[in-house]
């Protein structure tokens, strides 16, 4: 009788169960359990970074409700020169978590683009320096890693210009996240030839790509469709479907587009409704009509058009639901009051949740509004979020991207190495010092200039060794 009851009570032997059941069990749990299971042991440190369950669990954390995404939202304030990334959950009245601060950064608008629960933020593409920053994200790890150099200044023309563009996507053939990196440098007797290269994350290195543009890209021809107004907000960032990048062109009636697969560029017409133009308003200034910009919806590429100034209550997007045929269909977002009421709520990005969201306004000093569009039901809801009033000044700071993100396990580091928060308040404590944290053999470097709370850490690809004073961690 007693032997029996032992058996009972014996654990099971995780070698026992079958894979395919232990990824399913992982799959349903949320991404900072599964953070914390990494440290039992090797086997289930093993299981955790498997690339099928960090396939499976975004799968279902897609389809698993709003309790999966979150929102990235991105702060300067002015009398600190600093740029705060934040991220939130989109339940009302959430609380928002502080990932990152960069110092010193500069007012240029951050834009940032997200894939697969990984966020791009840098600053805004243009005209800027070549080696601007450049980070990619994944909030629910904490992991940063920043883009290395991408190219030396050439320091021997003078009065030398770049138009510099990275855009984030994802190619599906060789299940490989990339950065498009596109540099056009701006001089007197300079021919203006585009050098474009490819981050890769198998590589964790910038490649050159011997693709030629389909027109002349001397001046601005590359550019972003920006405009001139005074506090447009508009987002001006790459939207990549189905392995391909896509962004909108200035002087070119057209949308850009990058096949990460075949790295070659191409161009889409603009549906002939949509086309931009500009009028003379009666103050004096020219204002844009039409001015389209590109989000995806449901898996397609998709154009905001709207009119800044207009006494319109609706905005129309196309969408392009055959690539090959070109077919355009357009919708609508019907407000019930002129939208420019409503605090000029563009659309900036889609959720998993199949909703549009909206530009985010403050409400008070630490409160922001988010409004969310769900298209099939042509209805709007809103949610509440609070923000950090410690570090948050409630008159200096102007409040600028936010997207919308899945959880992922996924990591950035070559090492497959992830670190978060509870897990460093172990080893390392609440030091601002920057700290050095070796994992077999890889080195993670806080760096130097940049503030990160405790368990965000700045991923780079060093060779070096660790510290003596490293901390291994599992």
């Amino acid at each position: 009788m007693n032997e029996a009851k032992k058996q009972r009570q014996k654990p099971a032997d995780i070698s026992q169960i079958p894979v395919e059941i232990i990824l399913d069990i992982l799959s349903r749990l949320p991404a900072k359990t599964l953070l914390t299971l990494r440290c039992v042991s090797k086997p289930w440190c093993s299981f955790i970074r498997d690339p099928l369950l960090v396939d499976l669990r975004f799968s279902r954390a897609i389809s698993g409700g709003p309790d999966n995404f979150a929102l990235f939202i991105s702060s300067y304030n002015h009398s600190t020169s600093e740029r705060h990334f934040l991220s939130a959950s989109l339940h009302d009245g959430a609380a928002t978590t502080h990932l990152l601060t960069l110092p010193k950064s500069g007012s240029d608008p951050a834009e940032s683009e997200h894939i697969n629960g990984l966020v791009l933020f840098r600053r805004r593409n243009g005209l800027s320096d070549p080696n601007s920053f450049a980070y990619i994200c994944n909030p629910s790890t904490r992991q940063i890693l920043k883009l290395p150099k991408v190219a030396s200044i050439d320091t021997s023309v003078p009065y030398i210009a770049y138009y510099c563009y990275n855009l984030f996507g994802f190619d599906p053939i060789a299940n490989e996240h990339k950065v498009l990196n596109v540099v056009i440098p701006r001089a007197y007797g300079l021919d203006g030839k585009a050098t474009c290269k490819i981050f890769s994350f198998k590589t964790f290195k910038w490649r050159k790509v011997d693709a030629v543009l389909p027109f002349d890209a001397i001046g601005a021809n590359l550019s972003f469709w920006q405009s001139d107004e005074v506090g447009d907000v508009r987002p001006q960032v790459g939207v990549c479907v189905n392995g391909v990048l896509h962004w909108m062109l200035k002087f070119v009636d057209g949308i850009m587009a990058f096949d990460l697969k075949e790295e070659k560029f191409s161009v889409i017409p603009l549906p002939p409704e949509a086309l931009p133009a500009n009028y003379l308003a009666s103050h004096g200034i020219f204002v844009s009509v039409n001015h389209p910009y590109l989000i995806q919806i449901d898996g397609v590429l998709a154009l905001v058009c709207c009119e800044r100034f207009a006494k319109l209550k609706i905005i129309e997007v196309w969408m392009l639901e055959d690539h090959g045929k070109q077919m355009w269909v357009k919708d609508t977002i019907t407000f019930q009051d002129r939208w420019t009421k409503k605090g000029i709520p563009y659309p900036m990005d889609i959720i998993y949740t199949g909703e549009i969201l909206l530009r985010p306004h403050t409400i008070s000093g630490n409160r922001m509004r988010v409004p969310l569009y769900d298209m099939k039901k042509k209805s709007f809801r809103l949610v509440e979020i609070t923000l950090a009033p410690e570090w948050l000044s409630q008159i200096d700071v102007e409040y600028g991207c936010a997207r919308g993100y899945v959880e992922s396990i996924l990591s950035l580091r070559k090492k497959d190495l992830m670190i978060i928060l509870y897990l460093l308040c172990l080893f390392v404590g609440r030091s601002d010092e920057p700290v050095t944290l070796a994992y077999n053999g890889g080195v993670v470097a806080a760096t130097n200039g940049i503030h990160l709370p405790v368990g965000v850490v700045i991923v780079d690809d060093v060779n070096e060794s660790p510290s003596a004073s490293g901390h291994s961690l599992c």
